[in-house]
This record gives structure tokens, C-alpha cells and sequence, in this order.
């Protein structure tokens, strides 16, 4: 009789262990996930005023399915932070045109990348001697100059995370600031 109860015991003991399988470094497997593909892809949006958003995503930055939202924004908060930021160069912002761009996975849920992506935002035509890029993150006053890099009107740079991109055409200042 003690023999089967220690049976009985190693048999529990193995059911046990079979329901709490971990990884490596102490997570619990989920059995019912698969992983999830992150292939290199890219995406592309037409904002509804006409500019178009593509993002060139490299492989493990974004789950397979990712959609990609872009829509124009018209803000006094962002005007003033792009005005401050352009102001402490010694210039002056002549016109800007702002995209707030999210990223969602398939389930519709806003995700961030895993990698840094490149953005390009194609039929901006602003006004100005000079075109810079900035980025006003999530809460934030503060424009930060991601890129000058604009190649007739398709402006380029390179994001971590998104949110609000300016596009802003600026002159150099006349001295007076």
C-alpha cells in the first residue's frame, strides 16, 4: 500500500510540474500562443489631406498585421512648440503641417515599435527657405528636431515612437529675436 501512495504522489507531483512549465527565465508558457511573426513590411497611409504616411519597418519591429493611422492635426499647443523650437535656432516659422501617427496591431491596439522605423511623409509642400522635422511626444510641449532631411516634397527621418510629426517650413530670422 505505501508504494502506491508514493505513486500516487510522483504522479501528482508530475501533473504539477507539466501545469506550470516556465521558460527559461521564470515566465509561465501559455500554450495557446503562438509566436508572433514581426516580418519586415511597409506600410503606408493617405492622410485626409492628401499627404501620404509610409513607415519601412525592418523584421522584429512590428507584429505581423500592424495598421498603420494618420490624421492631420490643427493645434495652437503644437503650433506654439514648434514656434519655440524654431524660434531657438534664430529662425522663423513660415507654415507647418502636423500628423498625429499611431501604429495599431491587428487587434487594434496602439503599439509602439520594437525597432526604430524609417517615416517617410510624401505631398507636404510648406513654405519656408528651410523644411525640419520635429517630433512632440505623447503630453508634451516640447518640439524636438528629428530631421532636415526632405527630398522634394517627401520628408524623411527615423522614429522610435509616434505620435505628433511636424513637417515646418522655416526662413532664417531677420535678427530682431
Amino acid at each position: 500500500n505505501q508504494t502506491d501512495k508514493s505513486d500516487q504522489h510522483t504522479t501528482e507531483k508530475e501533473q504539477s510540474d507539466e501545469a506550470n512549465q516556465q521558460t527559461p527565465d521564470g515566465e509561465k508558457v501559455d500554450e495557446n500562443t503562438e509566436d508572433v511573426s514581426m516580418p519586415e513590411q511597409t506600410l503606408t497611409k493617405k492622410a485626409s489631406d492628401g499627404a501620404v504616411i509610409t513607415i519601412t519597418v525592418p523584421e522584429g519591429a512590428l507584429p505581423e498585421g500592424a495598421k498603420l493611422s494618420a490624421k492631420p492635426v490643427e493645434s495652437v499647443s503644437v503650433e506654439k512648440a514648434v514656434e519655440k523650437a524654431v524660434d531657438s535656432e534664430g529662425k522663423e516659422l513660415q507654415e507647418y503641417k502636423a500628423y498625429d501617427i499611431t501604429i495599431q496591431d491587428k487587434d487594434g491596439i496602439e503599439i509602439q515599435p520594437e525597432k526604430e522605423i524609417q517615416v517617410d511623409i510624401a505631398g507636404v509642400n510648406v513654405a519656408g527657405e528651410e523644411v525640419d522635422i520635429f517630433h512632440i511626444a505623447d503630453g508634451s510641449a516640447k518640439a524636438e528636431k528629428v530631421s532636415n532631411k526632405v527630398s522634394g516634397d517627401v520628408a524623411t527621418f527615423s522614429a522610435e515612437s509616434f505620435s505628433i510629426y511636424v513637417v515646418a517650413g522655416t526662413n532664417h530670422g531677420t535678427g530682431n529675436g
